[in-house]
């Protein structure tokens, strides 16, 4: 073996270390010695040498060296940057941010940009992607409203870590805390038959029942305008549909009369 290639191989793969070499440079350089030394080019290890790939990668992770940069490399050559193949690369920037590698994230972002992406649809890309790997909802499954639901119930569980996650995540897909409260607001109306009796219980006129809820929420995480805000909504929604019924029963009365 020409043990010139194999010295630039060793030199190579101990740049992976290297601080100032950009990630992809670094894979770049080793794919090349690699090349050289077995007479392959660098891009036919990827597309055509997998179990080569393979156990290159298999190797650099049982050295402790981060091999993300080599599935992006893998993945370049694999697949164009840009909106058509946004999933494959969004998830690659999770992975290397969950992975702590934020300089190699914001390069693929960056890169995606260049590429033609449109960087709205990029956050709501890697929204939809945290959300997924973070419940297990398909990604095509996920909206606001959803989030907003498992969000309500992981504070209900006490599921600290998860609700966080939650709702990192639906800040950095754009949402505001004012609009996170108000989806929060909505959903506890609508599913918890918790707040549903403390409505009935407003509408009863007994006070103690009515308030005896608000310290549960509070002790669950919801702030006081959540949960006095979906308790009142109920109780408003309660005397709109009582006011309705009552009109129509009125309606029919007179109905009856003006036959009569």
């Amino acid at each position: 073996m020409d043990m010139a290639l194999l010295s630039d191989m060793v030199t190579a793969v101990k740049q992976l270390g290297s601080k100032t070499t950009g990630d992809v440079k670094k894979v770049t350089n080793v794919l090349g010695a690699i090349g050289n030394l077995f007479g392959i080019p660098a891009g036919n290890i990827i597309k055509e040498g997998g179990r080569i790939w393979n156990y290159m990668a298999q190797q650099l992770e049982e050295m402790g060296v981060d091999t993300l940069a080599m599935q992006y490399a893998q993945l370049k050559i694999k697949k164009d940057l840009g909106a058509a193949n946004l999933t494959d690369y969004a998830e690659l920037i999770l992975k290397a941010e969950k992975q702590g590698n934020i300089k190699l994230a914001g390069e693929i972002r960056q890169d995606l940009l260049n590429a033609g992406a449109e960087e709205t649809k990029l956050e709501k890309k890697l929204y939809e992607l945290e959300v997924s790997g973070l419940t297990g909802m398909k990604a095509s499954d996920v909206s606001y409203e959803k989030t907003y639901g498992a969000l309500a119930e992981s504070m209900k569980a006490g599921d600290k870590n998860l609700a966080e996650q939650l709702r990192s995540a639906l800040i950095a897909g754009g949402r505001k805390e004012e609009q996170i409260n108000d989806g929060l607001k909505k959903y506890l109306k609508e599913n918890d038959p918790r707040v549903m009796e403390a409505a009935k219980q407003k509408a009863a006129g007994n006070l103690s029942g009515y308030i005896s809820i608000f310290p549960i929420l509070r002790a669950e995480g919801f702030p006081d305008e959540v949960g006095k805000g979906a308790v009142n909504a109920a109780y408003n929604a309660m005397q709109t549909k009582e006011t309705k019924t009552e009109t129509k029963k009125e309606e029919s009365a007179n109905i009856k009369f003006c036959r009569i």
